[in-house]
């Protein structure tokens, strides 16, 4: 019985060990790129559709890092990690990607039923009025934009 403890016990204090290494890494970073999620937002990312929008064959962001979608107070926002030498297309394919996908709310497989967030797509229940759009290369905002229902750019 003492044995089980002992085992149990010593998987604890490795958990929360590895917890804290993590967490103590993460803590001492620099990184302007992160935002944080209002409490409030509805998030709607999902892996399925970030590894689409990695694949090579499909979209190409290869230097996706981190991507999330959710929305808050009548926004849609798509923010978008990449590696500090992603390459211009890949910026450009993810704007693009905003604006057919949530901006006009169709783009490639919007009509089969398939793609990356259809499912938000395909949901007439779930409405915003703008969609923002931000794009971060290593540490710098590499774009921010913010459209209208209508596809118009609003913000300067």
């Amino acid at each position: 019985m003492k044995k089980k403890w002992t085992i149990l016990i010593s998987l604890v204090i490795l958990v929360i060990a590895v917890l804290a290494v993590q967490i103590l890494s993460n803590s001492g970073s620099n990184d302007k790129s992160t935002i944080a999620i209002p409490k409030n937002a509805v998030v709607y990312t999902d892996e399925e559709s970030v590894a689409m929008l990695r694949d090579e064959g499909q979209y190409a962001m290869t230097d996706l890092v981190r991507q999330e979608v959710y929305l808050v107070d009548g926004e849609l926002n798509a923010d978008f990690w990449f590696d500090e030498g992603v390459k211009q297309n890949q910026i450009d394919s993810a704007r693009s990607f905003v604006i057919t996908r949530f901006v006009l709310r169709s783009g490639e497989g919007a009509f089969l039923g398939a793609g990356p967030y259809i499912d938000i797509i395909k949901n007439k229940e779930i409405t915003w009025e703008t969609v923002s759009c931000r794009i971060y290369a290593g540490d710098e905002q590499a774009s921010y934009e913010v459209y209208n229902d209508k596809g118009q750019l609003i913000n300067p």
